[in-house]
């Protein structure tokens, strides 16, 4: 497929083969995720560090929705989330031995990774809606993750049961985008309540149109965490080879300790 493409590409030095392929997989990088693959049924994530070597998820397909006005948006597998996954596996520490809560998970990509990569236990967590896929997927990556991943209904902003004491890392990837101040407050609330006074949150975000409508929940945020903000641009998955770019990036947020009150 390299070559073939490189020929299409333009690319005709016999002795530039490495450049010309570096150049063929830069293209294809782009054309394959400048956007989710919505006419995709099933994606797969491969890294060498993931248990059975991958992680292979069903998504919502555009042709099941046509005619359908119920947003699919959080159903299908957006770049940032192959981005994601790629850090976690080079930085498998994140997850490794720990309890792990994905936040509108979707497809649940990012943490069937986690369970892939050692995680004592990940909670894929979205709206009611989501879960028969949820449940569907972790069922199916049920070898590669041990069997560590399990599904839940979460409402941002509601009462957390028991079952989700204990976690240590909370994960979201592209859950922020245009919400409304009670969303943004709701989802902050959680993200809180989820970490406790020693939590990791990790929180892929893609820059889009209508970022300054996001300010609302950076805002927040910000009144409760401390964070460190690091580029996911190396990894690729539609960012050009090399380029340590800025529009797509994680957020590493912990509690900051006197935020909390003695109530929480």
């Amino acid at each position: 497929l390299v070559a073939l493409l490189a020929e299409s590409f333009g690319a005709v030095d016999p002795e530039g083969t490495d450049d010309r392929d570096a150049r063929t997989r830069e293209h294809l990088s782009h054309l394959l995720y400048s956007g989710p693959l919505r006419a995709e049924r099933m994606i797969r994530f491969e890294h060498p560090a993931l248990a059975g070597g991958g992680v292979s998820v069903e998504q919502d397909m555009l042709e099941a929705r046509s005619g359908s006005e119920e947003d699919a948006t959080g159903r299908v597998v957006w770049p940032a989330a192959h981005a994601l996954a790629a850090h976690l596996c080079a930085h498998p520490d994140l997850v490794r031995g720990r309890r792990v809560v994905e936040l509108g998970a979707g497809t649940g990509l990012v943490g069937l990774v986690a369970a892939a990569l050692g995680a004592d236990e990940v909670v894929l967590t979205d709206l009611p809606s989501t879960l028969p896929l949820l449940a569907s997927n972790a069922r199916r990556n049920a070898t590669a993750g041990g069997g560590r991943a399990r599904v839940a209904e979460l409402r941002w902003g509601a009462e957390l049961a028991g079952d989700f004491d204990g976690c240590h890392v909370v994960i979201g990837c592209e859950i922020v985008y245009q919400h409304d101040e009670d969303t943004c407050a709701a989802l902050v609330d959680t993200m809180w309540r989820l970490a406790g006074p020693d939590g990791l949150v990790l929180i892929a975000y893609e820059f889009r149109d209508g970022m300054l409508a996001d300010m609302e929940f950076f805002d927040r945020v910000n009144e409760r965490f401390s964070v460190e903000v690091m580029s996911l641009g190396p990894y690729g998955f539609g960012v050009p080879a090399g380029q340590d770019d800025q529009s797509r990036l994680l957020y590493i947020y912990r509690p900051l300790g006197g935020a909390r009150g003695a109530g929480d």
